[in-house]
């Protein structure tokens, strides 16, 4: 029996307009935890991110993992961005699809496929069960040349429901071990883990603050939409058509992390 999809085609599409930026995916992991987004990859509400992990009280559920630039480049020419650009403010919100061709849940599971030239490329997002874990993995279906991914991740360390402008008034702590990599707070008891299952890869220590990201339904709804997200570096990894690379994100320990391979989440 073929699993259920369900498709949402961007090809016939003149523009990416307010309507697809107001549909939205959720994942649970069945600890209270959860992913969620617009299809668009726009964050429109606070509590959108990757990776809002669920812990006992009093931490209750925390954002640990917001989002992910994506960038392509082919065979080491010019660089396209695969991720949607945030919009700074409510009027500027339409026709930001950049390369999107498809959105589809299959089982459930949210898929995107892109198209940069005669380059295919597939992003799927999966949730550990009973795990604050999140995989987030990038294929090449297609290309007649060697491609060049480059992530950078943006975090804010926050309660879900409270504003993006929240700021704690703390410093983000990076430590790289070998190839495993984690983010704290200096007052949190809280780390986020980064892993980057790929044929090649490397980390690239060069990230910052983004500040003024926008949230269109916050403002809409006369709360505080603006906020700052602070990333560590730029991850990236070589491939090859059928190739793929999955980022994971958790707070899991690194051996319940690593006990688990991507195809297998």
């Amino acid at each position: 029996m073929n699993d259920p999809i369900r498709t949402i085609d961007f090809r016939s599409d003149e523009r990416c307009g307010y309507e697809q930026h107001q549909q939205e995916w959720l994942l649970t992991n069945g600890l209270g935890g959860y992913s969620t987004g617009t299809i668009t990859g726009i964050a429109t509400r606070r509590y959108h991110a990757l990776l809002v992990a669920a812990f006992g009280a009093p931490l209750g559920r925390i954002i640990l993992f917001n989002t992910i630039q994506e960038f392509l480049s082919i065979n080491g020419y010019s660089m396209y961005n695969l991720t949607t650009e945030q919009p700074d403010n409510c009027d500027s919100i339409q026709n930001r699809c950049c390369h999107l061709q498809q959105f589809s849940l299959q089982s459930g599971l949210p898929v995107w496929r892109f198209q940069i030239q005669d380059v295919s490329i597939e992003k799927r997002i999966v949730m550990a069960h009973m795990q604050n874990t999140v995989y987030i993995t990038y294929t090449i279906l297609s290309s007649p040349e060697q491609c060049t991914l480059t992530l950078l991740p943006l975090i804010q360390f926050r309660q879900h429901d409270q504003p993006p402008s929240t700021d704690d008034k703390s410093s983000y702590i990076f430590t790289a071990r070998s190839d495993r990599y984690e983010i704290s707070s200096e007052t949190s008891s809280i780390t986020l883990k980064l892993y980057m299952h790929a044929p090649v890869k490397k980390f690239i220590l060069e990230g910052g603050v983004r500040k003024n990201v926008f949230h269109v339904i916050e403002a809409q709804r006369g709360y505080e939409a603006a906020g700052s997200l602070w990333s560590p570096g730029v991850l990236k990894t070589t491939l090859k058509s059928g190739e793929s690379a999955t980022i994971i994100a958790s707070s899991e320990s690194w051996e319940a992390i690593m006990a688990l391979s991507p195809s297998a989440a």
